[in-house]
């Protein structure tokens, strides 16, 4: 009933499904979405790079723990055996906790999608306006759509198993948004939204924009675990 309401609110103004096609902004200008795509295939190998980068050097001081507290229980052999464990225990204590700490950055929480979701039985009319205007905008398929609190509109794309898997699309359209605004100029909001989608994150370019996020995150929580850095 609830969903029902809110569906009501929002869409009892939609316009009509979008049926004829022009040529896309990306067929229109074919060299700026080129130059686009290059500049975020670079930043996305840089991400990766500066993820496995973190990844090779917390793995690093692991194994300089492992090795140094072997170095120190070989040259203590001759001291009783509590000595040579807690001495030898140290550098791998200290290495290992810097390990743990910067592998921790690379495990930050992903961003989840919130409020309630909208599937295609609730809203047929508007799942297929979505859908025609991520195909004319050449923005791909857009997979979930969600009703959220917020005075915003977003979209959202994260693995479909934590880390791994497909990448989905979610589109989040904020309640009071949708009652701030008129249904052409929601429209327009929504337009706005598929343009990042076309432009950086269709496609391939998923991973790619997963990646760079995936850094930007890691580099936002080792600021806040490491401030000296």
């Amino acid at each position: 009933m609830r969903l029902t309401r809110i569906l009501n609110i929002l869409f009892i103004e939609l316009p009509e499904p979008v049926t004829e096609y022009t040529p896309t902004y990306r067929a229109l200008h074919p060299r700026l979405f080129l130059l686009r795509a290059k500049l975020a295939l670079r930043l996305a190998v840089f991400a990766a790079l500066a993820l496995v980068s973190v990844l090779t050097i917390a793995v690093g001081l692991f194994a300089t723990g492992v090795y140094g507290g072997l170095l120190v229980w070989s040259a203590l052999k001759g001291f009783p055996v509590a000595v040579g464990l807690i001495a030898g225990a140290l550098p791998f204590a200290v290495f290992g906790f810097l390990g743990w700490r910067l592998f921790t950055v690379l495990i930050a929480p992903l961003p989840e999608p919130d409020g309630v979701e909208l599937t295609v039985s609730d809203a047929p009319d508007f799942r297929n306006l979505i859908e025609g205007m991520a195909k004319v905008l050449d923005a791909g398929h857009i997979d979930y759509v969600w009703v959220t609190p917020d005075m915003n509109a977003a979209v959202l794309q994260r693995p479909r198993n934590g880390y791994l898997g497909r990448i989905d699309t979610h589109l989040l359209i904020g309640l009071p948004l949708a009652h701030s605004v008129s249904c052409p100029q929601l429209v327009a909001v929504l337009a706005h939204e598929f343009a990042h989608l076309a432009v950086q994150r269709r496609g391939s370019g998923k991973y790619g924009a997963f990646l760079r996020a995936w850094w930007l995150r890691s580099l936002d929580r080792l600021s806040y675990q490491c401030p000296v850095i």
